[in-house]
């Protein structure tokens, strides 16, 4: 599962979520008729449902606790105002992860591990900035991402293969420069030559070299 789809499924579970606080008092009321009849005397050992909520005094859904269509379990604890805090999830490919929310618009933190095993975290600024950054260990090395936004530029730190380098792209995603180990393309077509660690190498917006140290 990618970033992005991790957080296109947190935003629905989001907007469920508040749909649902408006119902919180009748669920209140549904419990409170369930222990009357009987459930005061029994045990809670078989008990089955595809949603259980709790509420606060107010009747404010501040903990949820259920299984979407697509068989993914949710955990999904709201602040005093409704807002999602934390959210726990494991998606139908079998990627678990934790969403931790601030308050409206501040930003957020996703810790998840993908099927093939490579630990992921993805910190979001404000929804105003679109300020990230991830930090991702592969099989291939390390990495590192920041992006000061949509339309912005981004730099990354990676140690692929164990060449470390620096990478700074452009607000449209092509490499600009590289401190460190480079690919660069050579007149044979499909083959690549890798510089050294202490190399620096800028390109233009097209991918050709404009200059690289040493030469």
């Amino acid at each position: 599962m990618t970033i992005e789809e991790l957080s296109a499924r947190l935003e629905r579970v989001e907007r469920a979520n508040r749909r649902m606080r408006a119902l919180g008092a009748a669920a209140l009321l549904v419990l409170a008729g369930l222990v009357t009849a009987g459930f005061a005397n029994s045990t809670w050992r078989d008990v089955k449902h595809d949603r259980i909520e709790i509420v606060d005094k107010q009747g404010k859904t501040r903990i949820r606790l259920s299984a979407d269509d697509d068989g993914s379990p949710w955990i999904v604890l709201s602040d005093i105002h409704g807002g999602t805090g934390v959210s726990l999830s494991v998606s139908p490919d079998k990627t678990p992860f934790l969403k931790l929310s601030g308050p409206a618009d501040i930003g957020s933190a996703i810790l998840m591990v993908g099927k093939d095993a490579d630990p992921k975290l993805l910190l979001s600024g404000s929804k105003f900035t679109d300020e990230s950054a991830a930090l991702s260990l592969g099989s291939q090395g390390p990495g590192l991402r920041i992006s000061a936004g949509k339309g912005k530029g981004s730099a990354s730190v990676s140690a692929l293969g164990g060449d470390p380098a620096l990478l700074v792209f452009d607000k449209d995603g092509r490499i600009r420069s590289v401190v460190g180990s480079a690919q660069i393309k050579t007149d044979r077509p499909k083959v690549f030559e890798t510089t050294e660690p202490s190399s620096v190498v800028l390109f233009d917006k097209d991918g050709k070299v404009l200059e690289r140290l040493p030469r």
